[in-house]
C-alpha cells in the first residue's frame, strides 16, 4: 500500500497537480460568513440577547465567544458545538456593560472567524450612566442652521432624545427627536438664522437621565443678503413700451421679497410706481404711465440678512 501511494504522489508531482487535491481525507475550511445580531455598536441590548449569524456552508458547528475586552483575554461566554446559526445564553449578561462578540465556523480542516468580527454592543441598564454634551459648544456663535449635535455615550441607555428650544425652560421646542441610537444627529429641518437656541439630550431606559452639563446654548449664523440678479424686461433703452408694462427680472437666491420702483429720474426722487412685498419675479403696473415719456426702473431683493439691488440698474425705457 505504501508503494502504491508513493507511486501516486510521484505521478501527481509529474503532472503538476496539488497533492491535497488527490487526498480524499483533506477537506476545505468552511466558507466565510457574517455576524447579524446584535448589530455592531448596538445600544440598549437586552441582558439575554439572541446572537445570530449567516450560515457558513459546510460548517459542522459554531463556537460563540463573548468578552468584555476586544482581545478576548477572558470569556463571559465560550460556547462550542452550536449547530444552529443562533444562540441565546442561559444566564443574563451584566447590565450597562460593553461586550464584544465573535463566532467561529468549525469544519474538519479547522475554524474560520466571521467576517468583520468582533462586533460590540452595550446592554441596557435600569438607570443610564452620566454623559455630557459636546457640540455645538456652549456659547458657540456663527453655528450653521443645520448643525450636527453630538454627545458622549451614556452607558446602559436604550436610546437618546434630542431637544432644541428657543427658551431655557424648553417650553418652545423647535426640535424633539426621540429613539436615537447613536451619539450624534443632524436634524433635517433648518433652524432660523441669527437666533439663540438651547439644547439638551436625555438618555432613556427604565428612567431618563439628562446630560450633566445641559443645557447648552448657541447662536446661529446670520442670514446673508440675497444673491445677485438682473433686470430682464423692459430692456435697457427699449422704446414703444406699453403704458401699463409688465416688469420681469431673474431670481435672486435667498430673496424673501422684491421691491419694484419706477421713476422719471435716475435718482428715484420722483417715483410713479413703488411696489414692495412682491414674491414673484414679475409685476404688472397697476397705474398707467404717461405716453412718450422716459422712465427709469429698478428692483431690490430683500431678506432678513439685507437687501440686494439688481445689477445693472436702473434701466431706462420710453413709453409708446
Amino acid at each position: 500500500m505504501q508503494t502504491f501511494w508513493r507511486s501516486a504522489l510521484l505521478l501527481v508531482a509529474a503532472l503538476g497537480v496539488p497533492a491535497c487535491s488527490m487526498n480524499p481525507m483533506v477537506a476545505p475550511a468552511p466558507p466565510s460568513f457574517t455576524l447579524a445580531s446584535p448589530g455592531n455598536a448596538a445600544i440598549g441590548v437586552d441582558g439575554t440577547p439572541t446572537f445570530s449569524w449567516t450560515p457558513s456552508i459546510g460548517a459542522a458547528s459554531y463556537t460563540v465567544q463573548v468578552s468584555t475586552d476586544p482581545a478576548f483575554s477572558t470569556f463571559v461566554i465560550n460556547q462550542a458545538g452550536v449547530t444552529a446559526t443562533s444562540f441565546t445564553p442561559p444566564e443574563a449578561l451584566a447590565p450597562g456593560t460593553v461586550f464584544f462578540w465573535r463566532v467561529f465556523a468549525e469544519g474538519p480542516s479547522g475554524s474560520v472567524p466571521a467576517d468583520g468580527a468582533p462586533f460590540t454592543f452595550t446592554t441596557v441598564a435600569p438607570t443610564p450612566g452620566d454623559f455630557t454634551l459636546t457640540a455645538p459648544a456652549n456659547g458657540a456663535t456663527g453655528v450653521v442652521v443645520t448643525p450636527t449635535f453630538s454627545w458622549t455615550p451614556s452607558l446602559g441607555t436604550a436610546s437618546y432624545r434630542l431637544q432644541v428650544a428657543t427658551d431655557a425652560g424648553f417650553g418652545s421646542l423647535v426640535i424633539d427627536l426621540s429613539g436615537l441610537g447613536s451619539t450624534s444627529v443632524t436634524p433635517s429641518t433648518p433652524l432660523a438664522s441669527s437666533t439663540v437656541y438651547f439644547w439638551r439630550v436625555l438618555a432613556a431606559s427604565s428612567s431618563s437621565v439628562t446630560a450633566t452639563n445641559a443645557p447648552f446654548t448657541f447662536t446661529t449664523v446670520g442670514m446673508s443678503a440675497p444673491g445677485s440678479f438682473t433686470l430682464l424686461s423692459p430692456a435697457s433703452g427699449a422704446a414703444g413700451v406699453p403704458v401699463m408694462p409688465t416688469f420681469t427680472w431673474s431670481p435672486s437666491s435667498g430673496a424673501e421679497t422684491f421691491r419694484l420702483e419706477v421713476a422719471i429720474d435716475p435718482a428715484f426722487v420722483t417715483k410713479v410706481i413703488d411696489m414692495p412685498g412682491l414674491t414673484t419675479t414679475s409685476a404688472t403696473a397697476t397705474t398707467s404711465l404717461i405716453p412718450f415719456t422716459t422712465y427709469f426702473w429698478r428692483v431690490t431683493a430683500m431678506n432678513s440678512g439685507g437687501n440686494t439691488v439688481a445689477s445693472p440698474a436702473p434701466l431706462v425705457f420710453t413709453t409708446a
